[in-house]
């Protein structure tokens, strides 16, 4: 277990976050490498059968979360009994940028409000917001030339021993419970960290279940740096998706219908692109 180092903001918003849904459970998954969830619909138990309560990974991990339109970021960073950093978009971190982003775009573009009323909603929020993210140590995502800031500060972490949240779907809005196509940059992070420390990274994909209102941590994706860096980016990418897709549809979040449509898509839609959790 890592050594908190949440902000007293961060660490009331995430408490008062978890007595808020006292029903979630949280449930680890102890099979092989891309293996699906265990949190099963009608009380099923798989053949390894679940392990609640078990300790995250003794060393630092990517989280991989279906972004699901903000339900899986509040969720993992909420419910998770650990702390990591997740990467959000920089104007998150700057009141006045942040501020501009809703206004602009979120609340008047997406949402349809009225400028008036968007202009005092959004003036409160982005007073929150900053504070908060900075307050969970949240690592700012800056795209094109920009990015090799954010891999930097993500390395960083991950060797002082602090595991990292990634939300890397493109349709990041879509509420669907299926993962669909990803942003499969970030996954350069696993390069540049066997670069800095020789070690193979492993990215643990998350399944955030409204039906069994749990939070299921699939079993390890790990780098392999012996392979083609093109190629093993994109087993990687599948393999992370289709954990969660697989946990979902076991969880009952989505039906076989769903997971063979999403099975379909690519999974690394955009190889050459970072992303991060957006509101």
């Amino acid at each position: 277990m890592t050594k908190k180092f949440y902000g007293p903001f961060g660490r009331l918003v995430k408490w008062a976050y978890g007595k808020l849904h006292r029903s979630w459970k949280v449930q680890y998954e102890a099979t092989p490498e891309g293996a699906p969830g265990l949190a099963v619909p009608d009380g099923q138990t798989p053949p390894d059968g679940p392990k609640p309560g078990v300790a995250p990974p003794p060393e630092p991990v990517v989280y991989v979360v279906h972004h699901q339109n903000m339900f899986g970021p509040l969720h993992m960073m909420g419910l998770a009994p650990f702390e990591a950093q997740i990467w959000a978009l920089h104007v998150f971190l700057d009141r006045r940028e942040c501020f501009e982003q809703y206004y602009r775009y979120t609340f008047t573009q997406r949402y349809g409000w009225p400028k008036p009323a968007a202009f005092v909603v959004v003036g409160i929020i982005s007073l929150v917001v900053p504070a908060l993210m900075r307050s969970l140590r949240a690592i700012p995502v800056y795209r094109d030339g920009e990015a090799i800031g954010t891999f930097r500060a993500s390395v960083a972490a991950l060797k002082e021993g602090r595991s990292v949240v990634i939300c890397p779907d493109e349709q990041y809005a879509d509420p669907s419970a299926a993962m669909g196509e990803m942003y499969a940059g970030f996954l350069g992070l696993a390069k540049l960290y066997y670069k800095k420390t020789g070690l193979s990274l492993s990215f643990v994909p998350v399944c955030c279940s409204a039906k069994q209102e749990a939070l299921v941590f699939g079993g390890a994706v790990r780098f392999d740096a012996q392979r083609d860096f093109a190629a093993e980016q994109q087993r990687m990418a599948e393999a992370l998706r289709d954990g969660i897709n697989q946990m979902a549809l076991r969880c009952g979040d989505i039906t076989e219908e769903e997971y063979a449509t999403a099975k379909k898509l690519p999974a690394a839609g955009r190889p050459g692109k970072e992303h991060a959790a957006q509101v």
